[in-house]
């Protein structure tokens, strides 16, 4: 199907949501890039969500005026736009493609993630999460999984290895919500991310931008 949300944040971060039910064959055709940019990736799904991914990027730009021209990676993952003066973020899960590009092209500028919302995330914060970030969740499924999504999406706008989630990924909280966070990396320098959130029927996205 064709994009299900198309969003902005403040003029500066432009986002895309694409449910994914087509084939893989159907949305090669959406791209300009063919079969074997994707031939490395041996898993179907991931191979599907991938391609996914790439048409909603290219969906977003089109609705931006900007031509696509495909994404490169830096050596940890991270996506860069060919020719193009803005930052990205891609994530999925299960049957979802999310995409965001931020105006800011510092490459530590955006950081996205999505993930449908799971009672079973609870039993997993532990291992990521603060004592303050395990209280504001309280066992609650939504909540609980947004705690996770503000790691993985913060993670992703920081963009560089080796950050502990628990220690170095901190939520600060305002009127009891998550609305930022703090990174400290080896330095103890610090990255300030504002985090934004969207529910689409049992899933969540999480935007981290600075």
């Amino acid at each position: 199907m064709p994009i299900i949300i198309n969003k902005n944040i403040d003029q500066k971060v432009f986002w895309c949501l694409w449910k994914i039910e087509e084939t893989e064959e159907e949305l090669l055709v959406k791209t300009f890039e063919d079969e074997t940019s994707f031939e490395h990736i041996k898993n179907k799904h991931n191979r599907l969500q991938t391609i996914a991914s790439r048409v909603a990027l290219k969906g977003l730009l089109d609705s931006l005026q900007i031509k696509y021209k495909g994404i490169l990676k830096d050596e940890i993952g991270k996506p860069q736009l060919i020719d193009v003066g803005m930052s990205c973020s891609i994530s999925h899960s299960k049957n979802y493609a999310l995409v965001a590009v931020s105006k800011n092209s510092d490459n530590d500028a955006i950081g996205c993630d999505v993930e449908k919302i799971q009672a079973r995330i609870n039993r997993l914060l532990f291992r990521i999460a603060t004592n303050d970030e395990i209280a504001f969740a309280d066992a609650n499924e939504v909540k609980g999984t947004k705690i996770w999504c503000i790691k993985e999406a913060s993670y992703k706008a920081f963009g560089k290895l080796n950050i502990e989630y628990k220690s170095q990924i901190i939520t600060h909280f305002k009127d009891n919500e998550p609305n930022q966070v703090i990174i400290k990396d080896v330095s103890e320098n610090q990255n300030c991310y504002q985090l934004q959130f969207e529910q689409v029927e049992d899933t969540l996205l999480c935007f981290a931008f600075n």
